[in-house]
């Protein structure tokens, strides 16, 4: 009897504590979504180049009506490439998006941290200076999405996004 109570009590110990460590997980991770474009700068209003039909699937890659508003409204002009999306994390995690615009690119062996936005949408715009986030209060979490480059491959921009539960995914962003 008392081998039976031991082995019950350390079965529902350990469904107990699964139980716990995969809703701490899925509550302190998210399902990201990474969408990378380039900016040709021209003279020109800001217009989105139409993406290949391979693309007519991925709703994701296409820059919404908001987005575009916001970015003719900071005076950007020319261009919009699309380059690359991924998702990453947990698919049962909240949702969150960040859109990265580029135009130009950073020195070799420079890396960027831009902190992932925390169950929002973000947009990040390479600047002069740096970079602008939109909206300026939008919640980020302590997690970061790197931008690096490698000295054997120094016109591609490589892209890593942290992982709640440790680790890091990630890949090609921009080759130019």
């Amino acid at each position: 009897m008392t081998r039976l109570v031991r082995t019950t009590t350390l079965s529902f110990l350990i469904v107990v504590i699964s139980s716990i460590l995969v809703a701490n997980v899925t509550t302190s991770s998210q399902n990201l979504e990474v969408v990378f474009y380039k900016l040709e700068i021209d003279s020109e209003p800001l217009r989105m180049i139409e993406l290949p039909a391979v693309f007519d699937q991925c709703a994701s890659c296409k820059l919404t009506d908001e987005e575009m508003q916001y970015l003719k409204s900071q005076g950007l002009t020319g261009q919009l490439h699309f380059r690359s999306q991924g998702v990453h994390g947990n698919k049962f995690g909240k949702f969150s998006r960040a859109l990265i615009i580029m135009y130009r690119q950073p020195p070799p062996m420079e890396i960027t941290r831009l902190y992932q936005p925390d169950g929002c949408n973000v947009i990040y715009t390479q600047t002069e200076n740096g970079w602008d986030k939109y909206p300026k209060d939008a919640r980020t979490t302590s997690l970061a999405i790197t931008l690096s480059s490698r000295p054997e491959y120094p016109n591609q921009i490589i892209y890593s996004a942290d992982l709640a539960a440790g680790g890091r995914q990630g890949g090609a962003a921009i080759i130019w």
